[in-house]
């Protein structure tokens, strides 16, 4: 897909979910080769 930027939700997990599970929007973030919006997750 030629996507002009992506957009993620992100939700907060604790430091051992962190671990244990990695962090795919991180690593979204990271790779990405265009911009990146992200997204609070409500309550």
């Amino acid at each position: 897909m030629d996507a002009d930027f992506i957009v993620i939700g992100l939700r907060r997990r604790s430091t051992v979910g962190r671990i244990i599970l990695g962090s795919q929007a991180q690593q979204i973030l990271m790779d990405a080769d265009r911009s990146v919006l992200t997204v609070k997750a409500s309550a």
